[in-house]
């Protein structure tokens, strides 16, 4: 997001995103310890269009979008606004969460930035172009590349012996740190773990095999999925899959937190929902009585919002 940076660098690394941004630059009003902004440094406002508005908005009296604008410039407080028609004027207040930019059909939302975040940006501009047309011609090129690797595979069958052979080197050269972000276990820590995958630690049977709840040597509890034998999907599609689920960060979802490949065993390692399943909730004469109204909407807004994020962001 412009003007922010992330508060973690080391954790941005990992794919831990949970402490946030926090901004480049200091807001002017801030540096003048005032509720109102004060000097020639006033801040500015960037216009974030196509945006999944912020949780925790207030919506203000101004009639106008320019009182909106007013309003918020006048107000240190006031992070960011957004004027829409039907609605009216709403403002944020502190933090901005939960601020997403989608491809199309948002609203423009106007952040509050320091003055110096859209100055001179043309130079920076410049150097943004050119890096993005080197990575578009990059991107062709790799592109073409795979669309031939694959035409050969296609229309060139292995042998028996050719194929062992790619198979043994695989073996030989797969290193679990090659996916970036996830943790490798082996089946040892998770038959530990799952105490040899006994029945009494089993959560449910889903549709790609059953899932065993699971409790580390440090204490830390987890859920493991054990892939059916049957399902014919190769290693390399599987480790694609990793990779894809991996980079799925959301409060709503739950988190992937490892894998293990060994012989044709293919396991998903996942956090422990404390909570388990809600269906449990739902459909169980007693429990059921534990989820009322509010926590129900609760629940159905965040399965709305997950289901959200994977069909527009993911």
């Amino acid at each position: 997001l412009k003007g922010f940076i992330s508060k973690s660098d080391d954790e941005w690394r990992k794919g831990n995103w949970t402490s946030g941004c926090v901004r480049r630059t200091k807001l002017s009003c801030q540096a003048n310890s005032s509720m109102t902004t004060q000097g020639k440094d006033t801040d500015v406002f960037y216009r974030m269009t196509n945006a999944k508005t912020p949780d925790l908005h207030q919506v203000a009296s101004f009639l106008s979008a320019k009182q909106c604008y007013e309003g918020c410039l006048g107000n240190c407080s006031c992070t960011a606004f957004a004027y829409i028609s039907g609605i009216g004027c709403l403002v944020w207040n502190g933090r901005l969460v939960d601020t997403v930019q989608f491809m199309s059909n948002g609203e423009t939302l106007s952040i509050r930035l320091a003055s110096s975040e859209l100055a001179s940006g043309s130079s920076r501009t410049k150097i943004i172009v050119g890096i993005t047309a080197s990575l578009s011609i990059l991107a062709i090129l790799v592109s073409a590349a795979v669309m031939f690797l694959r035409y050969r595979a296609k229309h060139i069958e292995p042998t028996p012996t050719v194929i062992d052979t790619l198979q043994d080197a695989w073996k030989n050269d797969f290193q679990p740190q090659d996916i970036s972000g996830v943790n490798f276990f082996d089946m040892h820590t998770l038959r530990t773990a799952t105490n040899n995958f006994s029945a009494s630690n089993k959560l449910g049977q889903g549709g790609f095999g059953p899932v065993y709840k699971g409790k580390l040597l440090d204490g830390k509890e987890i859920a493991v999925k054990r892939l059916a034998s049957s399902s014919d999907q190769g290693t390399m599609e599987f480790l694609n899959e990793i990779t894809l689920i991996s980079k799925l960060q959301h409060r709503n979802l739950v988190r992937l937190l490892g894998y293990c490949i060994e012989g044709e065993e293919k396991l998903l390692i996942y956090e422990f929902m404390v909570n388990k399943s809600l269906d449990i909730f739902l459909f169980d004469s007693t429990l059921k009585f534990e989820l009322d109204w509010p926590k129900r909407f609760d629940i159905i807004q965040g399965i709305a919002r997950g289901l959200l994020y994977l069909h527009r962001d993911s």
